[in-house]
């Protein structure tokens, strides 16, 4: 549940109403009076057009619509990561880099680039290595699911193994409980965003949520999962901002968070009835459902057991009367307080087996003249050992558990293959009968096993559990950055990469947009690819390099049934004869006078001033009439001025005129640089100003402060796309800045084969018959199959083709390899 303190029916209530403001007026007018269909057809109406965010511009959305302190709002991991940084990208660990996730998987629908591959609705920065561990598998419930490991404070939100929700068996996501009822009002808001199309959204695993028609979207048991999600975890104040500020770049809302109980009317529990705004709350029973029985399992003869019964319920005001039916079951308490049930609380029910093994079955009824509900009560009792299910499921093991019945010190664990027969090698184990539980390991992922207990007398029943599917994982990797630099006209540099993957055995396709293309032999050139799922070295370049600026695109890896990796991919062409642009800030622009304090100013950008102000004195200057100045107060902190808005175009250098303020003592200026909007910071230097180093007076004013060529610093550097610069006094007193001129970026005039590896003398590409080896000096080549077996060896200078058959290939030259496939 999220972290809060009002209960779940002020918490709708608040939400709604702090909404209410926001809202439109008449929004929703054209959806009063309806349900079932109808009403979602209504709500398909008012929020279905939008203006559309492209994929790239996600970036910049999520810094309104999921900014969580100036850091993404992550639902799949604690990690912390700065806004604008560490976009994915390559990963091996939680926390490595942050990724745009398809809270429903775009596969569902085919990957088209359609409405809904870039809408706000449901694209949720998250961490990359959850989301690939989600895959595009359905969101559920999975009891005994697989963390993926935590790694420092980076821990993940969320857990993948076989559904325990009734009504589904495969494998499942399940979310954080915070984060549960943000995911169903998600999946709520798009089945009425995307009701003309969402029908056909049921390829691979979507299928197992998705029922193929517009009304009611989803599949019984999806519903089902949802509406208790939806309940349980209440709308949020996150979602309300979300909601507000994706209505700002989009232009719609999701109905569902501006009206919680429109689900209801729905899908929900009140579908015979006709929605309104003014509709007051209706009490009513979250959990239990009767289509969710309260299941004992499997208990030993003349034993009893217990199970906790979550009860919760909304808007409730009379007390629920407890009863229980059905032999051998019973409960101690017989009523439970309205104001306990809307908190959530716990209902204890027992059951004392017979003595002879049988199916038991019985009801527990909560009632009151405002709800009431039925759940069927069931019991397993055997006269032997009582296996349990098994719990701690992974791809490689699992916990077997059992109860022991006091009749032996060690109980024989047998465990068989798929067909319930063939021993499993290394079973069965003698193991402690009182521990009630043991660590099975060894096992192969994606595999059905059976285990059972034994004595000198008694025998368990047989538990079936299947191992987990193993993490697939398809990334795409670099040497460094996937950034090309070209001169205009000229051919465009190639850099390399390499597709690796994790236990995913189909094809891969790659693709990438904008003006670029990919190759794996630098011969034939293409937008889309075909990798072979063992990994293979592609190539990528700029199309054209006959205009100048920045070119932006999408690296994609995917296969049909896994949504894998996206990289951005940028592309800078400028011309090498061309003097770079430089842009100046003298100050002039702005209105002089005292110092100020978190306030942005405008001047040819615009300026964030903290203890610093523009002057207009004689001598505060070096051209034109002003200049900052700048005054370190220890007791408020640093003195600085910030950029408060970015420069395109990069910097290759940065220059400006600083000196001291008359006889004020020496300080220290620190110069930084952003490249997110001014989310985390890059120091460039530390610059020591000193009344040794300051001028002459000059004759045009008072001796107080002077400007001459030996106050001008210089400070070269290389960063491409939007910057800013931060100038912060940490020591002295008084200083002024003035001429702060920013160069752009500029890029090497050398056109290379390689960007990644320069050092590299040689290149490798498959062809039909084999390897084309190019060298610019004689070297030798060695080629290894992948049995680490070499099958080639040869002195290479110029040009040589190294016949293979068709297989995958190592080769080798001094301390580099690359891993080719012959086709």
């Amino acid at each position: 549940m999220k972290r809060r303190i009002l209960l779940l029916a002020t918490a709708i209530a608040v939400a709604t109403c702090h909404l209410s403001a926001a809202i439109p007026s008449g929004y929703y007018n054209s959806a009063e009076g309806k349900n079932q269909k109808e009403l979602l057809t209504a709500l398909y109406n008012i929020v279905s057009s939008h203006t559309k965010v492209s994929y790239d511009g996600l970036w910049d959305a999520y810094k309104t619509t999921d900014n969580n302190g100036g850091y993404y709002w992550d639902m799949y991991a604690t990690t912390k990561f700065p806004l604008g940084t560490k976009h994915c990208g390559n990963y091996s660990s939680v926390g490595d880099c942050v990724n745009r996730e398809h809270s429903f998987p775009k596969s569902w629908w085919g990957g088209s680039k359609a409405n809904q591959y870039s809408d706000l609705f449901h694209l949720y920065p998250t961490d990359g290595y959850v989301n690939n561990q989600r895959s595009n598998y359905p969101f559920g419930e999975c009891a005994n699911g697989k963390y993926l490991a935590t790694n420092g404070t980076n821990k993940p939100l969320g857990k993948l193994g076989a559904s325990t929700f009734s009504g589904y068996t495969g494998t499942v996501f399940e979310p954080d409980d915070e984060y549960k009822g943000d995911f169903a009002r998600t999946y709520f808001g798009l089945a009425a965003s995307y009701n003309n199309v969402i029908k056909s959204w049921t390829s691979g695993n979507g299928s197992a949520m998705m029922a193929g028609n517009n009304y009611p979207v989803f599949n019984d048991w999806a519903i089902e999962l949802l509406l208790k999600w939806h309940r349980l975890d209440p709308v949020s104040e996150k979602e309300t901002n979300r909601n507000d500020a994706m209505y700002s770049k989009q232009g719609n809302r999701n109905p569902f968070i501006d009206h919680p109980e429109m689900v209801e009317y729905i899908w929900g529990n009140k579908k015979d009835q006709k929605w309104s705004s003014t509709a007051t709350a209706t009490p009513s029973l979250v959990t239990p459902t009767a289509g969710n029985p309260v299941d004992f399992g499997t208990v030993a003869r003349n034993t009893t057991s217990t199970q906790a019964v979550e009860v919760k319920g909304v808007n409730l005001t009379q007390n629920l009367t407890v009863s229980v039916t059905g032999t051998g079951f019973s409960c101690a308490t017989s009523t439970l307080t309205a104001t306990a049930v809307n908190n959530g609380t716990t209902l204890n029910v027992a059951f004392s087996s017979p003595a002879t093994a049988q199916q038991s079955t019985g009801t527990l009824t909560l009632s009151s003249s405002e709800v009431s509900v039925t759940v069927t009560l069931k019991a397993q009792t055997i006269t032997g050992i009582p296996a349990l299910p098994a719990t701690e499921v992974t791809t490689s093991s699992f916990q077997a558990n059992w109860t022991s019945m006091g009749d032996a010190t060690t109980y024989e664990l047998r465990l068989f293959e798929d067909d319930g027969a063939t021993a499993v090698k290394g079973f069965p184990v003698n193991v402690n009968a009182a521990s009630g539980t043991y660590l099975v390991t060894g096992l192969n992922p994606s595999t059905t096993y059976y285990y059972q207990l034994a004595s000198a007398t008694l025998t368990s029943n047989a538990v079936e559990v299947t191992t987990l599917d193993p993490t697939r994982v398809i990334s795409i990797q670099t040497s460094g950055d996937f950034i090309i630099d070209a001169a205009r006209g000229k051919a465009s540099p190639v850099l390399e990469a390499q597709v690796y993957t994790e236990y995913v055995e189909e094809d891969v396709d790659l693709t990438v947009t904008g003006n670029f293309e990919l190759s794996l032999n630098k011969l034939q050139w293409a937008q889309q690819l075909t990798i072979d799922p063992d990994g293979e070295t592609f190539y990528i370049r700029l199309k054209s390099t006959a205009t100048e600026g920045t070119f932006e695109g999408l690296l994609s890896a995917s296969t049909a049934t896994l949504d894998g990796a996206d990289v951005e991919v940028t592309g800078y062409v400028t011309d090498p004869d061309a003097q770079p642009n430089v842009t100046i800030e003298d100050f002039e622009a702005i209105t002089s006078g005292g110092y100020w304090t978190n306030t942005a100013k405008q001047g040819t950008f615009s300026w964030t001033f903290n203890n610093a102000g523009v002057w207009g004195q004689p001598n505060d200057h070096y051209n034109g009439s002003q200049a900052v100045r700048m005054l370190y107060k220890a007791a408020d902190g640093n003195s600085s001025i910030t950029m408060a808005q970015d420069k395109s175009g990069g910097a290759s250098n940065i220059s400006f005129k600083a000196s001291l303020f008359g006889s004020d003592a020496d300080a220290l200026l620190t110069v930084s640089y952003s490249t997110n909007g001014g989310t985390t910071w890059t120091k460039l230097q530390d610059i020591t100003l000193s009344a040794s180093a300051a001028a002459a007076p000059r004759a045009d004013g008072p001796a107080r402060l002077s400007f001459n060529s030996g106050n001008e610093y210089n400070i070269p550097m290389d960063v491409k796309g939007d910057i800013r610069f931060k100038f912060e006094q940490s020591s002295g007193k008084r200083i002024n800045i003035d001429d702060i001129a920013i160069t752009d970026a500029r890029i090497s005039t050398a056109v290379i084969d390689n960007v990644n590896a320069p050092e590299r003398t040689w290149e490798a590409v498959p062809v039909f018959n084999g390897v084309l080896v190019t060298t610019t000096a004689a070297t030798t080549v060695e080629v290894y199959n992948v049995e680490a077996q070499r099958v080639a060896k040869r002195n290479v200078k110029g040009s040589s083709l190294i016949a293979l058959p068709a297989g995958i290939y190592i080769v080798t030259a001094g301390n580099h390899a690359l891993k080719l496939i012959v086709k």
